[in-house]
């Protein structure tokens, strides 16, 4: 695959776009983009990568949610604020991926 399509892969803000289409069109399927996310990553990082890709998706959803999903959406998400669901969600997303990855150290290597 392209170096530059797994840069942007890597870097993408799945966890505020999930959150993005769950206020705004009230449909959960953007929760599966994080799952998709989370098996490309482990398949392709190893987990230094991993844990750096994580962080700064991390941080520019977490941007995202505070700019685009602010005060007007944070009912929507009630007793959390969309803010907090990014780390929460992101934390467990990282906790997942290590996990994974730790179990198949062998079997993924790129």
């Amino acid at each position: 695959m392209n170096k530059k399509f797994d840069y942007v892969i890597l870097f993408t803000p799945t966890v505020f776009i999930s959150l993005f289409i769950d206020a705004y069109f009230g449909c959960v399927f953007g929760y599966f983009l994080v799952i998709l996310h989370l098996i490309y990553i482990v398949k392709k990082c190893d987990i230094k990568y991993l844990i750096i890709s994580n962080i700064i998706s991390c941080i520019i959803s977490y941007i995202l949610a505070i700019v685009i999903l602010n005060d007007k959406w944070n009912y929507y998400f009630k007793p959390f604020l969309a803010s907090d669901l990014v780390i929460l969600i992101s934390i467990i997303s990282l906790i997942i991926q290590i996990v994974i990855k730790r179990k198949n150290k062998d079997k993924y290597v790129i």
